[in-house]
């Protein structure tokens, strides 16, 4: 733990935090603004807890993940679904195959955080106790007639050979698996029903790496066992609709439709993240106004989409296709949520209310500076500046000179504080991962990637509409 983070445990505020999480309660916290992260931080280092941290937006989730990852270990995003209900051929399942690795790391306790979007709290899940994965050990028999129907009920697709995640392929005595959880396939090698051998293999030359005494097999899609049967018991009430009679007889033929129409089916029962929250786990919402706002965004969006398809004689499933904020808000347990702004926080029972200052420093230039420093330092408060390195911290020495209550010194934080109420003021001039600015201004986005969420995109953007074609997007704007 960064010991400029650590001083805030020194805050009579953090005090209430801890004891409140400690005792499991429900907590708002009122007065921080950049430096939320840093509580969730602290509070999963003392308590030696793991966290799910709701924040806002995509944006959010990063930066958060980075402070996170830097501080207590291995921090996860869950990624929210993009719902796509036109007929396409194909569709990207990198952002599925993110929240399968997830869900399956928190399964096996294999992370510090995760960071939940607002958009991903709404996405539909498998419900932890229909998260099907299978460990496969040397030695141990399995039969093997019935493991490619297995794998296949779980979402994997058959291919000659193994090039991506969620493919499998059977040559001889040979099983090559690619499950979205691993970064490398697994290649096992059968003497009959024995499993002779198990290694990892190199999809760009089909080598053999490193050998394993035992591997785990999660699921390659976000379904439930028996899709295929699941999907045509669905469809009957809506079969006489000629969109649906399509999927039906590609149904038959042993194909998924790649579209969301029928998304709800896929599921034997409701459930989204919080459903993999453990009782000993600490929850956290960072601005529940601004993310309760996107839950709201997000239904909005998905019923206008449902009922303009709808106008167009496209068939839907008479079943939720997300979940909403009145369930979300219900499977909250003892949350704590941290708001930059006193306000009211709706919908969330809470035990208490815990008041912080905790104000951002920034650094414009170096005589402004040596200015704040020293006001800060004739008041009595003591200024740590983080430098770039060791030799940049030698060279504020000596603009500085000795000062009493100044520490200069290497480190990295994304954002700097001052604490009135423990007279402790930091400065940091190196944040985390921060790109360089390109000198000519540029989308952030690949020509022709896929935009997530309305909030990755803004007024003056040039965007692709599915309906309507090229165009400026000019914000989001309510139909009278």
């Amino acid at each position: 733990m960064n010991s400029t983070i650590s001083y805030l445990k020194k805050l009579e505020g953090y005090h209430e935090l801890y004891d409140a999480a400690a005792g499991k309660k429900s907590v708002a916290v009122f007065g921080v603004d950049t430096h939320k992260a840093y509580f969730s931080a602290l509070l999963c280092d003392e308590l030696k807890k793991k966290a799910f941290i709701i924040v806002p937006d995509d944006k959010s989730a990063r930066i958060v993940r980075e402070i996170m990852d830097s501080e207590v270990g291995k921090s996860l995003l869950f990624p929210a679904k993009d719902y796509n209900f036109r007929n396409i051929e194909s569709v990207s399942r990198f952002d599925e195959n993110k929240r399968i690795e997830t869900l399956s790391a928190i399964r096996k306790k294999d992370f510090s955080s995760v960071i939940i979007p607002a958009d991903a709290l709404c996405s539909l899940v498998i419900h932890p106790d229909d998260f099907t994965e299978f460990e496969m050990i040397c030695g141990d028999e399995v039969n093997f007639d019935e493991l490619p129907s297995k794998l296949i009920k779980m979402g994997y697709e058959f291919f000659s050979v193994v090039e991506g995640p969620g493919q499998f392929s059977v040559r001889g005595g040979i099983v090559d698996i690619f499950p979205p959880s691993e970064e490398t396939p697994y290649r096992i090698e059968f003497f009959g029903d024995e499993i002779d051998s198990i290694s990892l293999f190199d999809i760009n030359t089909q080598r053999r790496t490193e050998m394993k005494d035992k591997i785990r097999v999660t699921p390659a899609q976000e379904c439930s066992d028996s899709l295929t049967e699941r999907l045509k018991e669905a469809l009957e009430p809506i079969k006489n609709n000629s969109y649906t009679q399509k999927d039906y007889d590609l149904l038959d033929q042993g194909i998924i439709p790649s579209h969301d129409r029928y998304f709800p089916a896929k599921f034997g029962r409701k459930a989204n993240i919080l459903n993999y929250i453990s009782d000993d786990d600490l929850v956290f919402v960072f601005n529940w106004q601004a993310v309760r706002e996107r839950i709201e965004g997000f239904s909005f969006r998905i019923n206008e989409d449902i009922k303009t398809l709808i106008d167009e004689g496209y068939a839907f499933l008479e079943s939720d296709y997300y979940v909403d904020l009145e369930h979300i808000t219900q499977s909250l347990c003892n949350p704590i949520i941290i708001e930059t702004l006193p306000c009211s926080v709706q919908d969330i029972p809470l035990d208490k209310l815990i008041n912080i200052r905790l104000y951002p420093t920034s650094l414009t230039s170096l005589m402004t500076l040596k200015d704040e420093v020293k006001e800060h330092i004739d008041a009595g408060n003591s200024v740590t500046i983080l430098a770039n390195d060791f030799r940049h911290a030698d060279e504020i020495k000596k603009e500085f000179g000795i000062l009493n209550g100044l520490i200069v010194m290497p480190g990295v934080i994304p954002f700097g504080y001052n604490a009135p109420d423990i007279k402790t003021v930091v400065y940091s001039y190196k944040n985390l991962k921060t790109p360089e600015k390109s000198k000519k201004q540029r989308s952030q986005y690949e020509r022709g990637e896929k935009i997530k969420s309305f909030s990755d995109i803004h007024p003056g953007d040039y965007v692709v509409h599915s309906n309507y074609g090229i165009g400026v997007y000019d914000g989001i704007h309510k139909v009278e």
